[in-house]
This record gives structure tokens, sequence and C-alpha cells, in this order.
């Protein structure tokens, strides 16, 4: 057996080294050291485990009604990401878990998105200096990538200064590991352009990857989300949801609401791989599905009710 504590110390120097955030590199080898406690307390002889046993361990616990669907998902990635990782495929999870979680506990307000944005205009206006402008307006423009694109934080290097001559971000999925085009907003338009002239006025080579530094590493995600915390701390923001991931769900919320029909378009735009998925967003309150009610009736009979 590949299972041992060797190989999953050196899984967790490897997800270090693909730049996963702390919270998630703790969670991943806390679940998989889970795993391999069951399956060495459930075996006596453990050097003699089969492959059918493993699987019907593993099974047993993905079967496990005591566990939400959210914490069986990220136990699964991590698992699977583990058995990747050590050559072992075939021990993949492949059942599908379905999440009942209300996205709307996750999301940040559009009030608490303008403050945060506020905060970093109010430096960026504030200093005279050319090198500052340049560190504020990057953090304007991480904050925008989520709220006005819907990217995903670790989605964010793959932004050029040349995409504003198309138009569009080619992204690559971290997810799914494909390509997909996102268009750039004018607001997010206008940002990279300034950026592009205040380098310019600096004389700075810069490469054409924004968030790529001089010495050619990209900045780290878990710089960007340090990013979004310390400005939501400044703002008396609610830390649990100022997120990049909490952005990306509030472009979400704000797209469907002013595109009622755009649930196929957003499902390609956030890059999920089932619209299922997509679906979550559409996890209205009672009050707003009852004034979609009204609307809907009001809409329906434009004659007046025979009484008052």
């Amino acid at each position: 057996m590949l299972i041992t504590i060797e190989n999953i110390e050196n899984y967790k120097k490897y997800l270090e080294k693909e730049d996963k955030a702390q919270k998630t590199i703790s969670s991943y080898i806390t679940d998989v050291k889970r795993i391999f406690k069951i399956i060495q307390e459930k075996f006596d002889n453990f050097i003699d485990v089969t492959e059918k046993m493993v699987k019907e361990t593993i099974n047993e616990i993905f079967n496990s009604k005591k566990l939400s669907a959210s914490t069986l998902n990220r136990q699964k990635h991590g698992w699977n990401s583990f058995c990747k990782f050590i050559g072992m495929e075939n021990f993949f999870i492949k059942k599908k878990i379905n999440k009942t979680t209300n996205i709307r506990k996750k999301v940040i307000d559009n009030i608490d998105v303008r403050k945060m944005l506020n905060f970093y205009d109010k430096n960026y206006l504030q200093t005279t200096k050319d090198n500052e402008k340049i560190k504020y307006l990057l953090k304007i423009l991480a904050i925008n990538l989520g709220y006005n694109e819907g990217l995903r934080v670790s989605e964010y290097r793959n932004i050029k200064f040349s995409d504003i001559d198309t138009g569009y971000i080619s992204i690559l999925n971290s997810k799914h590991n494909n390509y997909r085009e996102v268009p750039i907003s004018e607001y997010t338009s206008k940002i990279i352009t300034k950026l592009k002239n205040l380098y310019s006025n600096c004389a700075i080579s810069q490469n054409d990857y924004i968030f790529m530094k001089n010495n050619g590493n990209f900045i780290s995600n878990r710089t960007f989300q340090r990013w979004i915390k310390n400005v939501a701390i400044n703002c008396g923001v609610k830390e649990e949801l100022a997120k990049s991931h909490g952005l990306r769900h509030r472009f979400a919320y704000n797209f469907l609401q002013e595109n009622k029909e755009g649930l196929v378009i957003l499902s390609g735009l956030m890059g999920h791989k089932s619209i299922e998925t997509t679906k979550l967003y559409l996890n209205y309150t009672l009050d707003e599905v009852k004034l979609m009610i009204n609307k809907a009736c009001k809409t329906a009979r434009k004659n007046k009710l025979p009484f008052k």
C-alpha cells in the first residue's frame, strides 16, 4: 500500500508548493489522516490490505449520513487529490455528493463590496507616488475580478495587459483544466488601462501578465486573500464573507438579477462543469418568491378584480 505517513507528509509539501490556502491544506491533510487511521484500525495486518478492502472501507466512510454534503465533498476532493499525488487513481471516490448548501450565507453584500472598493479608492487618490498608486490599483483590480468577472482567485494570474485589446480573458479553469473566455467589464478594462499607463510612467519593465512579479513569480493566492481580508477588517465587513469566493458569489447573484434568463450563460462564465452547480444561485428567499408570484399574477391578469 502507498498510503503511508511519509506520503501524507510529502503530499502536504506538494500542496504548499501548489500554493493552496493554508486552511485547504490543513483540511485535506486532516481528512486523509482520518481515512488512513480508519483503515489502520479496521485491519490488523495493514500490509496485506487489498484494493477491494480499501475501496469498501472508503465507500463506507462516504456513505455516512452523519456528515454534511459540504464536508463529504471537501473530504472527497482531498482524498482524490492525495490519490492522484501517489498514483492511486483507482482509489478515487466517484460518488456524486449533492450539495444542499444555501450559498446566500456565503454571499457578501453589494454595500460591503462598495465599502471595500471605496477604502482602496480613497488610498489611491490620496497618494501622489505612481508606484503607490500601482499598489492600490492592483488591490482594486483583485476585488473587481471576483465582483465584476466572477473569477476564482486561482484564476487571477491568467489576466494580461493585452487582454484589453481583445476584450476577453482566456481563463485556464483551475478545477477542470480547460479554457473559457470571459468578457472584461468596462470598469475592469479602465483599471487595466490605468495600470498600464502608470507602469509606463514609472519606466517599470512589466510582464504581459498583470499579477506576475519582476522575478517571474505570480502573486500568490494567499496574498490576494490577505488583501481582501485586510480591507474588510478596516471597513467593518464580516471577515467570513470577505473572501474572493464571496465576491464571486455576489457576481453570480448580480448577474441573475439583471439577466433572469441567463442561467446557461452564467454557468459558462463561472466555469461550472454542471449547470446544477449554477442552479444553486436560484435559491431565492420566500419574500423574493412572493414578489415574483405577485408580479406574474399582475402580468397575467391585466383586468381588475370584480371587487375592491
